[in-house]
């Protein structure tokens, strides 16, 4: 069995660039940009997942998650399963088909702010809850846009880490 070694101080940095986005999309409660909501808490699965791979992808998309259970109400337990499973498929996906580059991270954002919102519509469908779809769309492109925008706060330490570990 090949055991792989865990490089500690790497993975430190990661937590505490999770903390400053954690801080970032819940301090200030919760920070508005044009009316839709900061969020870099789910830039950073996708950013380790592009850089380190899957397994370290799922370790941090846990770490997002509990920190979105922190920060959030929602189903407690969910968006630790939803980030664990996008950190694994983008770490695969990254490794795969996406070079370590900015356009890559973007991509990946995006669809992790997608997947994200599609998860929360399936909880008001499920709820049988009434709400505007073509609203909640607009709110979609407006949040994954802006954090889109935002994401190199988040890339750019990433790649530095990643860059120093190697």
């Amino acid at each position: 069995m090949i055991k792989e070694r865990v490089p500690v101080g790497q993975v430190t940095c990661y937590l505490l660039v999770l903390l400053l986005a954690y801080l970032v999309s819940t301090t200030a409660a919760p920070l508005r940009v044009l009316g839709y909501r900061v969020d870099l808490i789910c830039c950073v699965p996708a950013a380790v997942a592009l850089m380190d791979g899957p397994t370290m992808g799922m370790a941090f998309g846990i770490a997002a998650g509990i920190a979105y259970d922190m920060a959030l109400t929602g189903v407690e337990g969910l968006y630790p399963l939803y980030f664990m499973l996008f950190g694994v498929a983008a770490g695969l996906f990254a490794s795969r088909f996406l070079r370590r580059i900015f356009p890559s991270m973007l991509l990946l954002t995006v669809a992790a702010v997608v997947g994200l919102s599609l998860l929360r519509m399936l909880g008001f469908v499920l709820l049988r809850q009434r709400f505007d779809l073509l609203l909640y769309l607009q709110h979609l492109c407006g949040e994954a846009l802006l954090t889109a925008a935002l994401s190199p706060l988040i890339y750019l330490p990433i790649r530095s880490i990643y860059q120093r570990a190697q």
